[in-house]
C-alpha cells in the first residue's frame, strides 16, 4: 500500500480540509474564525512548519521533497508505519473534535488545541531528519530567540482571557446600570456603574500585567494590547462618568417616585441646576476623553480586538450625545426660568389644522414673564389679540424675494411660511417689538402635539362646564369638535384658552410627574418638532438640544424637504394625509437621477359640513446642486417656481385636493452625488398632525452593491436599498457601496467561500 496519494489525492483531501475549515470558522463570528480554520488544519499546517523549519535551519532548499516529514519523524521514533498513520489519524481527530468542543464550551479548546499542536511541533523539530546535514548555528540561535518570544507572547494568554473576562462583566452592569437610570432607580444605578468601573479596572491592570510584557513590544501584539488597554481605561471612565450623571440626578428634590423637577407655584431653585450642569459636564469631559484615547490606538488590528474598538465607539458616541443634551438642557432651563435675571418670552401656540411649514398657523399667543426662577403667564390670547404691524422688520432680500407676496412680515397667520424656524422665529420677535415697543429675550413654540405631551405630564383636568380634558381626548376635541360645537370664533378661543390656563395652573403647582417622565414627554415633543426654542446667540445649544427647529442643509449630503401650506384658509388639514415617495438613481462619474412623488389625501369630512377645497403651497426643498427637469401632477406636465432658501433649491407651486379624493405631485431633478462609494440623505419633516409615509429607493451604480450596515430598518436587494417607513422625526440615511472589480479585495477568504454557498 502507498502512504502517499500523490498530487491527486493531495489536492482532493486539501480541498475537502480547506472547505471545512472555513466552514468551521464562520461559526465562529469575526476575530475567532481564523482560528477555529487553523485548528482544523493543524496538522497540515504543523507538518509544513516543521518541515520548512527544518530545511531552512539545515541550509536545504525548502522547495525541494525529501524524507523529514511528521510521519518520516515518528519513524526514526521507532514507530511502525502504521503506527505512524495512527498517530496522525488521532491528531486530526483530535483538532476537529476540539474545535466541536469549542462549539459547546466557547474558544478555550481552540487555543487548546492549537497551543498541543505547536508543543507537538517544537518536539518534532528536535527529532534529528538528516544524517548529513551540520548545524547551523545562527540559524539555531534565531530558532531559539523566535522561540523565547512565543512562549513570552504566549505566557500572557491567561492575562488577556482574564481581562476579556471583566470587560464583558463591565459592559453587562453598564448595560444594568442604564436600565436603572432611566427607571429612576439612582441608587441601584449608582451601585451598577461602581461595579462595571471595578470590572474595567480588573481588565487593564490585567492587560498591563508583567506577564503581557514581551508581547508589548512584538509587532502587530502591541498594537492590539495598547488598543484593548485604552478600551479598558476607556470603559473605567465612562463608568466614572455615568455615575456623575447619576448624582446629578440625586441632587433634585426627591418624590416616591423619583427625582423631581423641583417646580413649586411656577418657580425653580437655582442650586440644584447650576451644581448638575457642572456634574454633567464633568461627565462629558470624562465621555469625550475616554473616547479620543480609543480612537488613538487603531493600527493593525485583529478582528476581534478592531471590532471591540468599533463597539466602543458607537455606544460611547450615543453616550456622549445623550450627557451633551442632558448638559445643554440643564444650562437651559435655569435660563428660561430667569434665575440669572429678569426675560421675556414670547410664545407661540401653532394650530396644525391649518398647516404651516413649521406646523401651523398661530392660533393663539402668549407673553412668558421670568425671574428669579418665576416663570409666570404675563398675557394669553387668541390670534385675535395679536397687534397690527405697521412696519414690518428687516429681512434678508432672499426672504423678501420669497414670502413678501404673502405678506409674511406683517400678517401674524403667515410669519411662519418659511421651514426655517429661526428666521420665522426672529421675524415674530421683530413683529412684537415693531407693533407693541416691548422686546422679547426668545421665542418659544408649541403646537398641539406638544400640549397634548403637557396634558399626559399634568393628568386629566376639569374645565368650566366640568368637562374632562385629557391627553386621551384633547387632539380630537381641540382640533375638530370644538369647530363643530362653537359656531363663533370668540367662544371656541375662550374654551381652548381656558383649556390651556387649567393646564399651566396644573403645571405651575409642580404637578407634573418625576424627571423621567418630563425628560420622556419633552423627547416625544422634541423628536417631532412640535416644541421649538430660539434664543439669540444660543442657537448651537438649541441645535444640539434638537429645538432649533432649522433647515440643516449638510455639506456633502443629498437633501429633502417637502413642505404643505394651507392657502384655503380652512382647517382641512385635520383630515389631510401625505406620502413620500423619493426614488435615486447613482449614474457614472457621481450623476443622479432622482424623483420625488408625494400625493396629498384629504380623507372623510362630515357630510354636514360646507365641503372645503384643499388649496396646498407645496414646496420641495433640494441641494443647490440639483436641477428640476420636469414635474408633473396627475400625469400631466406642469411648470414650478424655481428660488433659493438658507442654501437649498425650493421648487415650488399650489395643489388643489378635493375632500375625499388625492393629487399627486411628481419632481424630477438631477445632479451629482458628492463623493463615490457613500450615499448620504438627509430628510428633514414638516410637523404635521399625521405624520408622512415615506419610502426611499436608492438604486446603486450598475455592477456596484451595499457594503457595511445599511440603515436600520433598510433592505437590500442587489444593487437597490429601500426604506419605508412613518416620518416622525427627521432622519440621516448613509448607504456605502462597491462598485465591480473593488468587492473581491476587500472578502476575506471566508466570506468568499461563503457567498460560493460552500
Amino acid at each position: 500500500a502507498r502512504l502517499y496519494l500523490g498530487n491527486g489525492g493531495a489536492t482532493f483531501l486539501g480541498l475537502i480540509l480547506g472547505v471545512s475549515a472555513v466552514r468551521s470558522g464562520l461559526a465562529f463570528g469575526p476575530g475567532w474564525g481564523p482560528f477555529a480554520a487553523l485548528a482544523i488544519l493543524a496538522l497540515p499546517a504543523t507538518d509544513t512548519a516543521v518541515v520548512t523549519l527544518s530545511r531552512w535551519l539545515a541550509a536545504r532548499p525548502v522547495g525541494k521533497g525529501g524524507t523529514d516529514h511528521l510521519s518520516h519523524r515518528l519513524v526514526r521514533l521507532r514507530l511502525s508505519t502504521a503506527g505512524a498513520a495512527t498517530v496522525h489519524g488521532a491528531a486530526a481527530l483530535a483538532a476537529s473534535g476540539g474545535v466541536a468542543l469549542a462549539v459547546k464550551l466557547g474558544h478555550t479548546p481552540i487555543l487548546g488545541v492549537l497551543a498541543a499542536f505547536v508543543v507537538a511541533g517544537a518536539g518534532m523539530l528536535a527529532v534529528r531528519a538528516y544524517d548529513d546535514s551540520t548545524p547551523h548555528r545562527v540559524r539555531h540561535l534565531a530558532l531559539g530567540a523566535t522561540a523565547a518570544l512565543a512562549c513570552g507572547a504566549l505566557a500572557g494568554v491567561p492575562s488577556v482571557l482574564s481581562a476579556v473576562s471583566s470587560l464583558r462583566e463591565a459592559r453587562s452592569q453598564f448595560a444594568s446600570g442604564v436600565a436603572a437610570a432611566r427607571g429612576l432607580d439612582l441608587p441601584r444605578a449608582d451601585e451598577a456603574f461602581a461595579r462595571a468601573g471595578r470590572s474595567s479596572a480588573q481588565a487593564e491592570r490585567a492587560l498591563s500585567s508583567p506577564l503581557t510584557a514581551v508581547a508589548s513590544v512584538l509587532p502587530v501584539l502591541a498594537n492590539n494590547l495598547s488598543a484593548a488597554r485604552s478600551i479598558a481605561s476607556g470603559a473605567g471612565s465612562m463608568a466614572e462618568a455615568a455615575r456623575e450623571a447619576v448624582a446629578a440626578g440625586d441632587l433634585f428634590p426627591k418624590g416616591p417616585d423619583g427625582p423631581h423637577f423641583g417646580l413649586v407655584q411656577g418657580q425653580i431653585q437655582a442650586a440644584p441646576w447650576q451644581e448638575a450642569q457642572q456634574r454633567l459636564s464633568r461627565s462629558v469631559q470624562l465621555t469625550g476623553s475616554a473616547l479620543s484615547g480609543v480612537r488613538s490606538n487603531g493600527g493593525q488590528l485583529v478582528g476581534r480586538v478592531a471590532l471591540a474598538r468599533r463597539q466602543f465607539l458607537q455606544e460611547g458616541q450615543r453616550v456622549l450625545g445623550t450627557l451633551q443634551q442632558a448638559r445643554d438642557a440643564v444650562s437651559l432651563v435655569p435660563e428660561i426660568f430667569g434665575t440669572d435675571g429678569p426675560n421675556t418670552w414670547f410664545l407661540a401656540i401653532e394650530n396644525p389644522v391649518e398647516a404651516r411649514a413649521t406646523g401651523g398657523f398661530l392660533g393663539a399667543f402668549g407673553i412668558l414673564k421670568a425671574d428669579g426662577g418665576r416663570l409666570s403667564i404675563a398675557r394669553f390670547d387668541s390670534d385675535l389679540g395679536l397687534p397690527a404691524v405697521a412696519r414690518p422688520p428687516a429681512a434678508s432680500a432672499e426672504f423678501m424675494a420669497r414670502y413678501d407676496r404673502f405678506d409674511a412680515r406683517a400678517m401674524w397667520q403667515n410669519v411662519n411660511m418659511t421651514p426655517d424656524f429661526p428666521t420665522a422665529a426672529a421675524l415674530m420677535a421683530g413683529m412684537w417689538q415693531q407693533a407693541t415697543g416691548t422686546k422679547v429675550d426668545g421665542v418659544i413654540s408649541l403646537d398641539a402635539q406638544a400640549l397634548d405631551e403637557l396634558l399626559r405630564l399634568v393628568g386629566p383636568v376639569t374645565v368650566t362646564g366640568g368637562e374632562t380634558i385629557s391627553a386621551d381626548n384633547f387632539l380630537p376635541v381641540a382640533l375638530n369638535q370644538a369647530y363643530v360645537r362653537f359656531s363663533q370664533k370668540q367662544q371656541r378661543v375662550s374654551y381652548l384658552l381656558d383649556v390651556a390656563r387649567v393646564v399651566w395652573s396644573r403645571i405651575s403647582a409642580g404637578h407634573v410627574g418625576n424627571l423621567g417622565a418630563v425628560a420622556g414627554s419633552l423627547e416625544r415633543a422634541i423628536r417631532g418638532k412640535h416644541l421649538l426654542v430660539w434664543i439669540p446667540g444660543r442657537e448651537a445649544l438649541l441645535g444640539r438640544l434638537g429645538v432649533a427647529g432649522g433647515l440643516d442643509p449638510q455639506q456633502g449630503t443629498d437633501y429633502l424637504l417637502v413642505v404643505g401650506q394651507n392657502a384655503a384658509g380652512n382647517k382641512v388639514d385635520y383630515y389631510a394625509e401625505r406620502s413620500i415617495d423619493y426614488t435615486v438613481q447613482i449614474g457614472p462619474r457621481k450623476s443622479a437621477g432622482a424623483s420625488v412623488t408625494a400625493p396629498f389625501i384629504v380623507g372623510p369630512y362630515l357630510p354636514a359640513d360646507a365641503v372645503g377645497l384643499n388649496r396646498s403651497y407645496v414646496s420641495v426643498y433640494m441641494p443647490l446642486t440639483s436641477g428640476i427637469v420636469g414635474a408633473r401632477v396627475g400625469g400631466a406636465s406642469v411648470g414650478m417656481e424655481s428660488e433659493t432658501e438658507a442654501g437649498l433649491s425650493v421648487a415650488s407651486r399650489f395643489l388643489e385636493v378635493l375632500p375625499g379624493q388625492s393629487s399627486t405631485l411628481n419632481v424630477a431633478t438631477s445632479g451629482t452625488v458628492p463623493t463615490s462609494g457613500e450615499y448620504r440623505l438627509v430628510v428633514q419633516r414638516q410637523p404635521t398632525l399625521n405624520p408622512d409615509r415615506f419610502r426611499l429607493e436608492v438604486v446603486l451604480p450598475e455592477g456596484a452593491s451595499p457594503v457595511g450596515p445599511l440603515p436600520v430598518g433598510a433592505r437590500a436587494n442587489g444593487r437597490v436599498v429601500g426604506w419605508s417607513g412613518l416620518l416622525d422625526a427627521d432622519r440621516v440615511f448613509t448607504i456605502r457601496y462597491e462598485e465591480s472589480g473593488r468587492q473581491w479585495w476587500r472578502m476575506g477568504i471566508a466570506a468568499i467561500w461563503q457567498r460560493l454557498g460552500l
